[in-house]
């Protein structure tokens, strides 16, 4: 071999020294967040979209689709766990609707593989983002910006929740590497992958769909203003049918349900109602009394409000239409204040802030301390924007715009909608190499003049950082920034309270309270949730007095109202019950557990047929249970309709049979009296 042989060798091989350094690095922070993670369960443990995926991937471990209905979240993350979990050996749960419903064992396991599938997607990320900075400027940028990745604290944070936030970082920086390939390889099939990464970016985050749209409208743009038309038409329709592909077994199941066209899932409606009706100012996610925002039971919430609205019978695609419309009519009604959460939503693209929805960085610090010293979004914009700065004229060199592009594209997306932590995340992926071209660059001899932009730069990103925490057009105020930490104390008081650490939810909740009076924003179900606490270590006398203070600060309030029905119930005050229960539903009508209980006041009254209503309606919202079909067959005894309860028995024990034969315990326990319904031997 010559000398210049052996010289280009020694690069090669030099060349993943550093892809290297940063894989043991990630890995070494990793492991130590994630320890620290699992030993925090209180806090890490799957909770509302976590949860859901968890039991959406175990149904896929066991062999089933996600669902059985209409998909209303993004299906791509917990087909990905779920395919995961088959391939190690995590046994599948069909029947579990929650994770309390998971057994112990099982529920250990997968949120074990779970956590490692999203470490090893962190360590892939890691080394995409140093090819596309040793792509797109040097390696010494490479180096640079897959360490500010490795370290990056929302990026390790989020890797050990069950969320979806790592693989949607994948896949932006995939299609972005597929795109810098396909632009530099002219070859139609690379384009092809493009709209592939892209397809499934949108499956695995809605508004994916939105990026899609502009990159067509970038396409055509480009090609009527400097006339390559002709050439861009192949490259944009072999994007569009890459797109298809990767999109089309969604769109073609969900059309079918649907019975209209839906591209992915049928939250578009949903979700555009919810970040932008006449009540939101903020840019941020705020919860309504239209639904409980818990996945379990949104696409009912919606759908049942809907309908009551309309007095109609509606379709899953007619859901989405009705939320989308309702939501142009608040907007067209009041558009001042549309735009002023607009430009709310802007200033959250640029906060140092990680805003929450139902997790909570600084939150998650108190139990897992490596977090606190990583650096996060306030460090990376300032130093991403300085490397803009500092590239000058050169930023739009050798596909750098991509960068911009990708940018300001997925931002845009995002104020179509809300702009908090886990939604912004992927924007992270084109700063990185910006920031790292800066870090890159320290060592080499900057001109002054460049030296004070770049300084300039830098100050600028920190004052953009704070704006959203310190204006008069920020929503980020001390009292809004408290009720994010009242509402993450409350969402780990309620998994203490399932992992029965009674002590400990008392502790957090007592914390929320403390903090929500303190400024003024004490809610009512804060109180309700104590009051439950109180009520299963047998206070009932304080359980009392907290619902009652949920009712003065809301005598509407449906949680208050169902439990004060629960607690009538239990008293034997049974018409009371009653006159609860229909309140609670008249606020929430697909609260299952007032119904149930409204079921079973009736019949206790000896109301058979509003008894047998109210079953009914259970069965509907909830066919595959066996509870709704056990309180029929009693209304229907009552009744003397024997033939017609000796059916609802038989569907009452098929369903009980298949949550026992799952190891989970039948929602109605058996009653005596369907011993005379059974076939005898």
């Amino acid at each position: 071999m010559d000398a210049r042989a052996e010289s280009r060798c020694a690069v090669k091989e030099r060349r993943w020294v550093g892809p290297l350094l940063l894989v043991i690095v990630a890995l070494g922070v990793r492991l130590v967040a994630h320890s620290q993670m699992s030993a925090a369960e209180d806090t890490f443990s799957p909770r509302i979209d976590s949860e859901a995926y968890l039991v959406q991937a175990l149904r896929v471990a066991a062999g089933k689709d996600i669902s059985d209905t209409v998909y209303f979240q993004a299906p791509l993350y917990p087909w990905v766990l779920g395919a995961t979990f088959r391939l190690v050996g995590v046994e599948g749960v069909s029947q579990a609707r929650i994770l309390a419903e998971v057994p112990e064992e099982i529920g250990e396991h997968a949120i074990g593989v779970g956590r490692a599938l999203n470490l090893i997607l962190g360590l892939f990320l890691v080394l995409q983002v140093w090819r596309l900075g040793s792509l797109l400027f040097d390696e010494r940028t490479g180096f640079f910006s897959g360490l500010l990745a490795a370290l990056y604290a929302p990026a390790v944070f989020y890797e050990g929740q069950l969320l979806k936030v790592t693989l949607s970082l994948v896949l932006v920086a995939w299609a972005m590497l597929a795109f810098l390939r396909a632009q530099r390889s002219k070859s139609l099939t690379g384009w092809l992958w493009v709209g592939v990464a892209l397809g499934l970016g949108t499956l695995v985050r809605g508004n994916m769909m939105v990026v899609i749209g502009l990159g067509i409208m970038t396409f055509l743009v480009k090609g009527w203003r400097d006339g390559s038309w002709r050439a861009l038409t192949p490259m944009a329709g072999m994007g569009v049918l890459g797109v298809a592909v990767a999109l089309a077994p969604v769109a073609v199941r969900n059309s079918m349900v649907t019975g209209s066209l839906t591209l992915s899932t049928a939250t578009p409606g949903t979700a555009f109602y919810l970040c932008n009706r006449a009540s939101n100012e903020k840019g941020l996610l705020e919860h309504t009394p239209l639904n409980r925002q818990v996945p379990l039971y949104e696409e009912k919430d919606w759908r049942l409000e809907a309908e009551r609205r309309t007095g109609e019978v509606l379709t899953a695609a007619q859901v989405s239409r009705y939320w989308f419309q309702q939501a142009l009519v608040e907007i067209k009604n009041d558009p001042e204040r549309y735009l002023f959460a607009e430009v709310r939503k802007l200033g959250l693209l640029f906060s140092s802030y990680e805003a929450p929805d139902n997790v909570y960085l600084p939150l998650a610090e108190e139990r897992a301390p490596v977090l606190r010293g990583l650096p996060g979004y306030g460090l990376l914009f300032p130093l991403a924007l300085a490397g803009l700065v500092l590239a000058g004229r050169k930023r739009w060199e050798g596909g750098r715009g991509l960068l911009l592009w990708t940018a300001g594209a997925y931002g845009a997306s995002l104020l179509l909608f809300i702009v908090d932590s886990r939604f912004r995340m992927p924007i992270v992926v084109p700063l990185l190499p910006w920031a790292g071209f800066l870090l890159g660059s320290l060592d080499v001899a900057i001109p002054v003049k460049v030296r004070w932009k770049v300084a300039g730069a830098v100050l600028t990103g920190m004052f953009l950082g704070s704006v959203s925490e310190t204006s008069w057009l920020g929503p980020l105020s001390p009292a809004e920034k408290m009720t994010h930490t009242a509402t993450s104390l409350f969402n780990r008081a309620e998994t203490a309270l399932v992992q029965g650490d009674g002590e400990s939810a008392r502790r957090d909740l007592g914390r929320a309270i403390a903090l929500s009076e303190r400024f003024g924003r004490a809610a009512p179900l804060l109180y309700v949730k104590m009051g439950e606490l109180e009520k299963i270590e047998g206070n009932r006398a304080l359980a009392r007095d907290w619902i009652e203070k949920a009712f003065e600060l809301n005598p509407d309030h449906h949680a208050a109202l169902r439990d004060a029905g629960l607690m009538a119930y239990e008293d034997g005050e049974t018409e009371q019950a009653v006159e609860f229960f229909e309140q609670a539903l008249a606020r929430m009508p697909g609260d299952r557990i007032s119904r149930l209980y409204l079921s079973l006041a009736h019949q206790e009254l000896g109301n058979y047929g509003a008894c047998e209503e109210q079953a009914r309606l259970l069965i509907t919202n909830e066919p595959h249970d066996d509870d709704g079909y056990g309180l029929l067959a009693l209304a229907l005894i009552g009744q003397n309709r024997w033939d017609a309860g000796r059916e609802a028995v038989a569907q009452y024990d098929h369903w009980a049979a298949v949550r026992e034969n799952s190891g989970q315990e039948r929602f109605l326990p058996d009653q005596s009296v369907f011993a005379q319904l059974r076939p005898h031997p």
